[in-house]
């Protein structure tokens, strides 16, 4: 993974959004990647934390396709 890579070479944090398919369609995250502080002779580590954004997608889906509507009506 592209994004791993260059969170170990240069340290800086990087955001991942990405789709994964689930038992109901597709499910939306959004994922923090950092590497972790390096302890002296171990092994380097990234963090990852991920939080899933289906819900919030589906809603602002739902409202841009309502405000759509909305202008088409006017």
């Amino acid at each position: 993974m592209a994004c791993l890579r260059r969170v170990f070479s240069n340290g800086q944090p990087e955001r991942l959004d990405f789709e994964y398919p689930g038992p109901d369609g597709p499910r939306f995250w959004k994922s923090r990647v950092l590497r972790e502080p390096l302890a002296p002779g171990a092994e380097p580590t990234v963090l990852v934390i991920s939080r899933d954004i289906t819900e919030r997608r589906r809603m602002l889906q739902a409202l841009q396709l309502s405000e759509q509507r909305l202008r088409e009506a006017q």
